[in-house]
């Protein structure tokens, strides 16, 4: 999808006014899930977000939806100005400028509440010597996580859907997942009874350009993201 196509991309997008300036953006999987402020606040999407940020700055996007590897290799030859998000962790090189952050995501682990998994999946746990297999949708970016949260006995599921029938068959015994993507925004009470969601990371999301233009960019665009960290009220209300 394409020119602000993309599910939940918002209407600032379709009339594109005189005088902005457009940014071709390559976006994944994980571009649209729910960001959180410092608190844990949901706000808003992330192309919401970054649509509000870049109207108050007179720009717009060309949303292009594109695998994660492409995304990152067209954006670096400059088909595209940049990703419509990063994580901070990610370990791209410096031709790629990172924005103040969005706002945040939670990541973290589900189970089966009915298996015996052991308790404390947290960040003092030391995950790579439990004996647990690990399931991670391919497509959701969750895989930069794995070495993060010393997960190495893993496989690769193609949706939620599929990684849930196999935890319920106990072929995994965790799901590692961006919570938006997994859950949404109000885990069912079916939810909550059949699973358990406890947060393993809260990375930071980042909007990234290349070039020199794109640092220009971003230089502008920092100053409008470091008021909305920093705004008392809501970052939905800050953005209208």
């Amino acid at each position: 999808m394409s020119g602000g196509a993309w599910a939940g991309a918002p209407g600032t997008f379709e009339g594109r006014a005189q005088g902005f300036t457009t940014l071709k953006l390559a976006c994944g999987a994980q571009s649209d899930v729910d960001l959180e402020d410092a608190r844990g606040t949901e706000f808003g999407t992330g192309l919401h977000v970054l649509s509000g940020v870049l109207a108050k700055h007179k720009m717009n996007a060309d949303f292009t939806e594109l695998p994660r590897k492409r995304g990152i290799a067209e954006a670096r030859s400059g088909k595209y100005d940049g990703l419509c998000s990063c994580l901070a962790e990610e370990d791209l090189d410096s031709s790629f400028t990172y924005s103040e952050p969005l706002g945040r995501i939670s990541v973290g682990a589900i189970t089966n509440r009915r298996a015996a998994i052991p308790a404390g999946l947290d960040h003092e746990a030391d995950l790579e010597t439990r004996d647990l297999i690990w399931g991670v949708v391919t497509s959701d970016g969750s895989n930069s996580y794995l070495r993060q949260v010393g997960v190495r006995n893993f496989v690769r599921v193609e949706s939620y859907q599929q990684g849930f029938r196999m935890l319920d068959l106990r072929r995994v015994d965790v799901l590692l997942v961006e919570k938006s993507n997994a859950i949404g925004r109000d885990a069912s009470a079916e939810f909550q009874t059949r699973y358990r969601y406890e947060e393993l990371l809260r990375p930071s999301v980042h909007l990234c350009l290349t070039g020199v233009r794109g640092k220009k960019i971003i230089d502008a665009l920092n100053v409008t993201l470091r008021n909305l960290a920093s705004h008392e009220r809501s970052g939905s209300a800050f953005l209208k």
